[in-house]
Parts: C-alpha cells; structure tokens; sequence
C-alpha cells in the first residue's frame, strides 16, 4: 500500500503550538503513538510544535528533539500533594513565558482544567478526548457541573464517537464547539530493503524479546485493543482454547494494556495457554510486530473507535472484527475485514478461517489498507485542529502575559 498521501499544506502562516500529554516517550501506548503523529504532521506542515508532557523522574531526558518536533518536560514529583500543585504552577509559567498561539489538550483533562480560566479568551483552546478518557458526566453532581462549565471554556472539543458527542452536548456543551473526528494515522513508512520481510521481522523482534519468538511458518496474530473491562477480550481467550485443538502451533500477540489486563491474563493462565498467549505490554513503534503477523484481531464487543485496529488495517494485516464493530465503521465481511459475531465460538470459527486462507487475507488486507486510508490518514484530522487556529499570525501574540508567575 503507497503511502503518497500528504496532508495539505494551505494552512496560512507558520503557527506555534503545543500539544499537552499526560504522558509521551519514553512510555509507549495509544496516547502517545497520536500524539506524536499529529505533532509530527503539524511540524510537516511549517509549523512550531512543541509536546508538553510531564517528566516522572529525573533520568528523564528533560528537552529534546524527537523526529521533527521539541518535547519539554515539566517535572513532576510524586509526592502528593505538593508535586502536583509544584508541577502545575511549573506549567503555567512556562507555557506563559512561551506565548504559543494555541493550546492542544490531547486527553490532559487534568492539566486543561487547572489552565483553562487563566488561557480562555487570550489563547485558543482545543481539547481532544478520547472514549476511554471521558470525565464522567453520568450523575447530576457538583463534579458533572464544574467539569462541564470548564469545557465550555473551550474553543473546540474533538471527540471520537456520536455517543460522545451527544453525552457532551446533554452536559450542557454548544454543538458549534463539539466535533467528531477520528484518531488520524500517519501511516508506516514501506519497507525499502528487500530483505525486510515477514520472517526477517519475526528474526528481529525474537531475538530482542526471547519470549516473541516466532518461527517462519507459526500461524501468528496480533491484538491491541485495551483491556478495560469489555467482554470481547474474555471471547478471545476461550475461543483461542478452541484454535489451538486444531492448530496447536497458533501464536497469540497482547500488544496492549488497560485497568483489567490482569483479568486477562489470568484467564489465560486458568486455561494453561501462557506458551500460546503472550502478552508483552505495548511497543513504541509497531511497524515490525504488525509485519511479523498473519493477522490482526480487534475481539471487542463494543463499537468505539481504536486506533490500534487502524494502525494494523494501514500497514495491510487482514483485520477480525466483531459484528458491532463492522457495523459501525460500515465494513463488509469479506472485503474491509473477517468478521465474527459477539461470542468465542465464532470468533475461533473466524479465526481458523484466517489461519488456514492465506490468501484471502492477504485480499482482505490489502482493500482494508485502502479503505482505512481513505478514511483515517492523519491529513484529514489535523485540519480540524488547524481550522480553529486559521486566524493567528505566524508572530506570537504580544498581549500582556497572564497571571501565575
């Protein structure tokens, strides 16, 4: 799949900007690996981009140059709740002192609402959350009411999802600042050496990680979807109890993380599968664990949006997705994905269909790399952050720098 696709560059003038993560390099997850696509994309296209993330501990590297873009740390102690209150007041002086022409709040609700009042109305404000980052506003509470009178400080809230969208604006948020926007993806660079290879990135990563060992012809899929309580993770290890009867060999890649990972993981091990099963915790760059695979699975019930299962369409792998999820993202069985009704017995069905046709995967994978690029390249995303900055200057703004020094 060609990666020809550039985002647009008729942004007006050069703009500087920074995009607050609650974490980034070196931690890896889905958080960071957006983060620094939109950045990177963002600096593609002429402008200053600076990520602004916490530093956990010293060893941390504080300021660097990481692709074509500036991280800074701000540190944080871990004492509470000194640390906290040092590392806020930290932050706001230096973003003060920077005098950016706008603000990217990517999934930082803490840091968006300690800063909110004192930016709102001098810097623009864009807060981008996420399903799975979603303050609660399920209870009438004094909690719901402040958190919704913060995002009204807002000049625009890019969420992911239609439910997202309607819970922000039943909380009292202006549909004119609510957007749906899905996670970009800018995708991995093709490989360019001949010998890059399905076997050669299986050769590397198990001989980086001893416990990812592969051999060339082991059947082997991949999946990254969070373990944050959704059933489908429980289908996908008792339906892999039912691939192995048939195909003893079969690998099984975790990539992911999330609060009910040890429920995971004991499931696995209740059903002696650890040899099979392996869950190594989330990668920083997935450009040879999704070329070392045969296939990616997406098990999960519900029907939010995951960047992971884009990541792993764009770089070509045969997507097996459930029936709620094909629905939502109108894919065809077949063409877009393998798919797979809510419940293991299905989901092992589709599963040994994918190991045991190679060549229809290779189809499907090919027309899914086509169809998430139509729909999910990061140029499309990054212009719903530019648009709201369409009226800086290239200069910073010269206003008198806000309180808090």
């Amino acid at each position: 799949m060609s990666t020809s696709i550039q985002p647009t560059t008729d942004t007006g003038q050069p703009l500087k900007l920074a995009i607050l993560s609650p974490r980034f390099w070196p931690y890896s997850g889905t958080n960071e690996l957006a983060v620094c696509d939109l950045a990177q994309t963002l600096a593609n296209q002429g402008h200053q981009i600076e990520v602004v993330t916490p530093g956990w501990s010293n060893s941390s590297p504080a300021d660097f140059r990481f692709r074509n873009f500036d991280v800074v740390r701000i540190y944080r102690s871990t004492s509470a709740p000194w640390g906290g209150f040092r590392y806020q007041k930290n932050l706001l002086r230096y973003l003060n002192q920077s005098l950016f022409d706008g603000l990217i709040f990517f999934n930082a609700w803490s840091e968006y609402a300690y800063l909110a009042k004192t930016f709102a109305g001098k810097t623009s404000l864009i807060v981008r959350l996420h399903d799975h980052a979603l303050p609660s506003f399920s209870s009438q509470t004094t909690i719901k009411n402040r958190q919704a009178n913060q995002l009204k400080l807002a000049d625009k809230i890019l969420v992911e999802s239609e439910s997202t969208f309607q819970s922000l604006q039943a909380a009292g948020l202006l549909k004119q600042k609510l957007e749906i926007a899905a996670e970009g993806i800018l995708p991995f660079d093709p490989p360019m050496n001949e010998f890059a290879s399905q076997t050669i990135a299986r050769q590397a990563i198990g001989q980086a990680h001893s416990m990812l060992a592969v051999s060339p012809n082991q059947p082997l899929l991949v999946c990254g979807s969070l373990m944050d309580g959704d059933q489908g993770m429980l289908d996908l290890v008792k339906a892999w109890k039912i691939v192995l009867r048939r195909v003893p060999a079969a690998k099984l890649w975790i990539v992911s993380q999330g609060t009910r990972s040890r429920k995971v993981w004991d499931a696995v091990v209740s059903r002696q599968m650890i040899d099979s099963i392996i869950m190594p915790g989330q990668f920083d760059n997935f450009g040879d664990v999704f070329l070392a695979a045969d296939a990616y699975l997406h098990p999960l019930r519900g029907s939010s949006p995951c960047s992971m299962l884009t990541r792993a369409m764009m770089a070509n792998l045969c997507p097996i997705v459930t029936q709620p999820v094909a629905t939502a993202l109108e894919m065809t069985d077949g063409l877009q994905a393998n798919v797979a009704e809510s419940n293991p017995e299905s989901l092992a069905e589709v599963i040994l269909k994918t190991i045991h046709k190679p060549a229809q995967r290779t189809k499907v994978g090919l027309t899914a790399a086509d169809w998430a690029f139509r729909h999910f390249h990061i140029s499309q995303t990054a212009q719903h952050y530019l648009s709201e900055f369409s009226n800086a200057t290239a200069t910073p703004s010269t206003s008198t720098s806000n309180s808090g020094n």
